[in-house]
Formats: C-alpha cells, structure tokens, sequence
C-alpha cells in the first residue's frame, strides 16, 4: 500500500506542478518548485529543468535521467501539446537512452535538451 501511496503522491505533485508551470504561478510541494520571477521556471531537485522566457519553451533533463524528471517533462509537453519522451534501454555510454516523439509522431533521440517556440 505504500508504493501506491508514493506513486500517487508523485503524480499529484507532477500534475499540481505542471498546472503552476502553465499558468505561471509559484508553487513549491516535496522535491519540486515552479517559480515565476518575470519568466516561469520548474527546478527538480533545486535543478531548472524547464523555463518559458520570450515565448521559448525550454526543457532538459539537468543530467538526471530519471523517472520522476521524465513525468514533470511529459506532463509539460502534454500540456502544450508538443509529443512526449520515453525511454528504451541504454545509450553507448550506458545513461538510460530517452527518446522525444514529436506530435506528428517523428522520433528522435534526446540529447538532454530542447526548445520549442510558443
């Protein structure tokens, strides 16, 4: 019951986060924080792991490639409807391989970062 527990606390705080991200107001709960000082920013682990500043959207992974980052990325992607990143193995350097699908369905391999126009 405590997995259960933990998994749906970590979506609550990921949906919670990401409809701060979109609407631009500050939130902070557990290890996530949406900070709007003149342009919003997200930060896992007191690391920036997305921003909109100028109408440009920017996401990356901070060099954690971990599940958690994964689930605050998507559910900002989804919320501007631009694709998704999931994962399939491991790359050459053996780091989890990610992959960004594109919402036409165009596949490509994350390089820790992107940026779209808004």
């Amino acid at each position: 019951m405590l997995l259960f527990f933990t998994i749906s606390t970590m979506r609550n705080v990921t949906e919670a986060s990401a409809k701060a991200f979109k609407d631009t107001k500050n939130f902070k709960l557990s290890n996530t924080e949406v900070f709007n000082g003149g342009y919003v920013q997200m930060y896992l682990f007191w690391n920036l792991i997305a921003q909109i500043r100028d109408g440009v959207l920017l996401i990356k992974d901070a060099g954690r490639r971990t599940n958690t980052t994964k689930e605050r990325l998507n559910w900002i992607l989804d919320a501007y409807g631009l694709g998704y990143i999931y994962q399939r193995g491991k790359d050459t350097e053996n780091k989890t391989a990610w992959f960004y699908v594109d919402q036409f369905g165009n596949v490509e391999k994350w390089d820790g970062w992107k940026t779209f126009e808004l």
